[in-house]
């Protein structure tokens, strides 16, 4: 009876935990009155709720991963399962790493993050991006940490991983990066064998399906055999923005004419105005010039000959833009009011008429979210955070800890190759870089707590 009674506490204290931890990590939400949102968030619910034809610019399955969480009553669940999630991966970590999971660590290691990152933020918000840092950690689960995983852990995490690699167009590239990184770092003398080939096997399995998978759906809705349909169009956009397209259309208009010839007055100078609709316009140039299918060729042509014509301006751009973005990562960015005239102002009043009033009266939709008091919060935070995380790295190389020497390495590379992708391929927004930048006060928070158990360990009973 008493053994019985005390696994019932067990699990009662155990529930508590999750529960007061998923409410640590949705404050921001629970703070606005309504779930976070994104211009983007309208086209994630829209589009399995309104099922016509596949959005161009995004995989289609984060939008079904959101449909059994909301059944079109309540967007809630979706705030709290994806927070569940984090959670689970979470205490993976944290076991693999320290060894025992106590629930005061667990809770201050959520409760820190819920203060002093920009975490909260993301895991409140209806968009794909949050999955990004989970990615990572799953990698590093997957890569060093199989052996301290049960087999149906290293399931679920191996599923995981396939799914969130088809949640986010950059995720691919990312996860492609992080499975070579794997391999390097597992070269380092004291690293040696943690990566398995059987690991190695499915990491390259989960890219592999989850490539069939994104190529698949173009392929039966469309006829093409492609990831991204719009990658012409980003990179265009891009390099329009940047210059070297339109001085190539200076030069090259009277020998050729392009349908970008009739607008160089008008060329944007930024991506998103090239793609999607500006003040004062009825269309946006992408669609005045023919739409994504019709300017694909001439894009691709006028993309590639201004590579070959100026290949070092194209290169300084690039690295500009890296740099720009790897050091871009204030919180909020992003969130401001989107009533009136917005995709997800019409997708609540149309799907979730309940909830409009809500959302209408938000902290969010009036402007009134504390964003410039804790920007300065977790940027220091992240300061002190990567100074921490380099101490501990530097005490993993001592004591030979090849775990902790990888983990560090992958967030930092993670971070590269994110600002790489996003900053390079698409554009400098801080959201990019701050889906993931909460990984550094978290290793940093880790290494804390390792210290605590270790010193624990040793003290005499």
């Amino acid at each position: 009876m008493l053994v019985r009674n005390s696994s019932s506490l067990n699990l009662v204290y155990s529930l508590l935990t999750v529960c007061l931890a998923t409410f640590f990590l949705s404050w921001a939400a629970i703070l606005n009155g309504f779930p976070l949102v994104f211009s983007d968030s309208g086209t994630y619910l829209d589009t399995a709720l309104s099922f016509s034809s596949l959005p161009l610019d995004r995989p289609i399955f984060y939008s079904f991963f959101l449909l059994p969480m909301h059944g079109t009553l309540s967007l809630w669940p979706i705030v709290f399962f994806q927070n569940l999630i984090f959670l689970y991966v979470l205490y993976l970590t944290l076991r693999t790493m320290i060894g025992t999971v106590h629930r005061i660590y667990f809770l201050l290691v959520t409760l820190a993050l819920a203060i002093f990152s920009s975490l909260p933020w993301h895991s409140g918000q209806i968009m794909a991006d949050y999955f990004t840092a989970i990615v990572v950690l799953l990698c590093f689960l997957l890569g060093m940490c199989h052996d301290k995983l049960s087999r149906t852990e290293t399931s679920l995490c191996c599923l995981g991983l396939t799914g969130m690699i088809t949640l986010h167009l950059t995720h691919l590239p990312l996860v492609i990066g992080l499975t070579l990184a794997l391999v390097l770092v597992n070269l380092l003398p004291f690293n040696r064998h943690l990566l398995t080939m059987k690991m190695l096997a499915m990491l390259i399995g989960s890219i592999f399906t989850a490539v069939c998978l994104l190529a698949s759906v173009h392929l039966l809705h469309r006829g093409e055999l492609t990831l991204a349909p719009m990658s012409h169009a980003f990179l265009m956009g891009r390099f329009i923005a940047d210059g070297p397209i339109k001085k190539y259309l200076n030069e090259h208009c009277d020998e050729k004419h392009y349908a970008l010839c009739d607008y160089q007055d008008e060329l944007p100078t930024t991506m998103d105005a090239y793609i999607w609709k500006s003040a004062g316009q009825p269309d946006s140039l992408l669609s005045r010039t023919g739409g994504t299918h019709k300017t694909r060729a001439e894009s691709r042509e006028l993309i590639l000959a201004s590579l070959r014509t100026y290949p070092l301006w194209h290169l300084q751009n690039a690295l500009t833009a890296f740099q720009r973005q790897l050091v871009s990562f204030d919180t909020g960015n992003g969130l401001h009011s989107y009533l009136g005239d917005w995709s997800i102002y019409r997708t609540i009043q149309k799907h979730f008429p309940d909830m409009a009033p809500s959302y209408e009266t938000s902290l969010q939709s009036t402007g009134k979210l504390p964003i410039s008091i804790i920007r300065p919060l977790h940027r220091g935070a992240t300061y002190v955070g990567l100074v921490v995380a380099c101490i501990w790295a530097i005490v993993a190389i001592y004591r030979r800890d090849g775990r902790w020497l990888g983990l560090f390495l992958l967030v930092l590379t993670s971070l590269v190759l994110n600002a790489a992708v996003c900053g390079v391929l698409s554009g400098v927004h801080d959201r990019f870089q701050s889906r993931l930048i909460w990984l550094v006060p978290f290793i940093a928070l880790l290494g804390g707590l390792f210290a605590i158990h270790r010193s624990s360990k040793r003290r005499p009973t």
